[in-house]
């Protein structure tokens, strides 16, 4: 296995065994040292700027070229990093903005019966109670949607989403091999005060992301760290597969 070592004298940096623990003859300054002097180059993740993927290279500087596994995208490291240090800017920003709040937005307020005037019920809400929004897919780029059901209903509680064929606690119809079999939760609460429901998004350590778009129009790939709150209208890409969040009239049941 190649792994990148710096040289103790110049600092150039050479692939070479990661095994290896003889002499190395430095190809730049032509100096000699033994293995043990080269210090390993750290390596970095970053994402592909055109498919979003996660990729892990080696920071050696320079106009070293790094290619997507995934759709063979070839450009520098430094396009890559460039790339990857917006969508964290632009993540971290988009947390500061949709900060987790207790009530839920206005579209997702609910007349059940029982509440009184004051939005107030008495209504005791189980934990399998379908929520008033649900996913519709939007856009299925590979065609691999293999299910009649479109409309998905989401329930109370943390609930993680993925691709059919794992454990995920809804498996969505489809063999997009870029969606994870547990790819991102969808956590929904209620509020029995204000008789309302929040719904937040966030990746579950997916290999490619989920991918939020945000108010500018921007697709915003959310880190482990950010939680958003999601409402009737917002959009959600997973692989190479859109889902809308909408109202679910026809899935919600009292």
């Amino acid at each position: 296995m190649k792994t990148y070592k710096s040289c103790p004298k110049c600092g150039a940096v050479l692939k070479v065994d990661s095994d290896y623990v003889g002499r190395i003859n430095c190809s730049k300054c032509h100096a000699i040292s033994d293995a043990s002097e080269f210090k390993s180059v750290p390596s970095i993740t970053v994402m592909c700027p055109k498919c979003n993927t996660r990729l892990v290279s080696y920071n050696i500087g320079g106009n070293v070229g790094v290619k997507c596994r995934n759709c063979s995208y070839v450009g520098s490291l430094a396009e890559f990093k460039a790339y990857t240090d917006s969508c964290n800017a632009n993540s971290a920003a988009l947390n500061n903005n949709n900060p987790v709040v207790d009530d839920a937005p206005e579209s997702t307020r609910l007349n059940i019966p029982g509440a009184g005037s004051r939005g107030k019920t008495e209504v005791n809400i189980p934990s399998g109670y379908t929520s008033p929004l649900a996913l519709l897919l939007l856009e299925d780029n590979d065609n691999k949607w293999d299910g009649a059901e479109r409309c998905v209903a989401l329930k109370r509680g943390r609930t993680i989403v993925g691709r059919r064929g794992g454990k995920a606690d809804i498996e969505l119809p489809t063999q997009d091999m870029f969606m994870g079999r547990a790819h991102f939760v969808v956590d929904v609460s209620y509020n029995a005060a204000s008789a309302t429901f929040r719904h937040t998004l966030s990746d579950n350590s997916s290999v490619n992301g989920t991918l939020y778009k945000a108010k500018n129009g921007e697709w915003i790939k959310l880190d482990n760290m950010t939680v958003v709150v999601i409402k009737d209208g917002d959009l959600i890409k997973v692989g190479h597969t859109v889902l809308k969040v909408t109202r679910g009239s026809e899935n919600t049941t009292f």
